[in-house]
């Protein structure tokens, strides 16, 4: 905390003091005017800052972090807009560090077209 120069309550009381869970997911990809929203509920009741990854289909990504703070101020649901494109992947916490009780829940991919391979 100290080299931080912030408080970290936020990660010590679920981690070291209750056993409070870990648990986000991807609930809603949708193109909109200004790019795509992607939009992450936490089900769990620890809080974490979560990272989310959208690949497009070209494979290039972009990554943003939706901060512990919008968890801490009582939201069970965020929102997080990034460039306009076509969606091949999103991924939350695409590092692996969240312990996370259900990853499954972390991922929306696309479906593959069947019968996009020609005659």
């Amino acid at each position: 905390e100290r080299y931080l120069g912030e408080d970290l309550d936020w990660l010590w009381t679920p981690m070291l003091y209750e056993t409070w869970t870990v648990n986000v997911a991807v609930v809603d990809v949708t193109p909109n005017a200004d790019g795509v929203a992607v939009t992450v509920r936490d089900l769990g009741l620890a809080p974490v800052p979560v990272p989310v990854r959208l690949t497009y289909a070209d494979g290039q990504t972009e990554t943003r972090v939706i901060p512990v703070q919008t968890w801490l101020d009582g939201a069970v649901e965020a929102t997080v807009q990034f460039s306009a494109g076509e969606v091949a992947r999103v991924e939350l916490d695409p590092e692996g560090y969240l312990p996370d009780v259900n990853p499954r829940d972390n991922v929306f991919e696309v479906p593959s077209v069947a019968g996009t391979n020609g005659p």
